[in-house]
């Protein structure tokens, strides 16, 4: 978990240009939103990641 955590800790304070943004390397290049990308980073390691508990560490039966 520990791994996940830096994961999620890069992206969510990551600045800079997205890596392959552009037509010639990404055919869904107009996608990638680095706003998005960091709330979306930020809240799961904020509502998931600092809140393990069992219930969230299983899938549903």
């Amino acid at each position: 978990m520990r791994q996940l955590g830096e994961i999620f800790n890069f992206m969510a304070d990551f600045e800079g240009e997205i890596p392959e943004t552009n037509k010639i390397e990404c055919g869904n290049y107009v996608s990638h939103d680095l706003t998005i990308a960091k709330w979306e980073s930020d809240k799961y390691r904020k509502e998931v990641l600092s809140n393990l508990t069992e219930e969230n560490l299983n899938y549903p039966q």
